[in-house]
């Protein structure tokens, strides 16, 4: 299983996240199967203002 955050105490410094907090990672590089169960599925989201923040972009 390989690290999600190789430098996690960088990454708390730079953002002042605590490390009560974890950091997750995650990207999938794949062809989609439009008829797998999971592709059917709907789900509503919030906008991404309202979940990341950027920091150094």
């Amino acid at each position: 299983m390989a690290a999600a955050v190789h430098y996690p105490d960088m990454i708390r410094e730079v953002t002042g996240l605590l490390k009560e907090k974890k950091l997750v990672l995650g990207i999938v590089i794949e062809y989609p199967d439009p008829d797998a169960p999971a592709n059917k599925f709907g789900s509503s989201r919030v906008s991404i203002e309202k979940v990341t923040s950027w920091y150094g972009f």
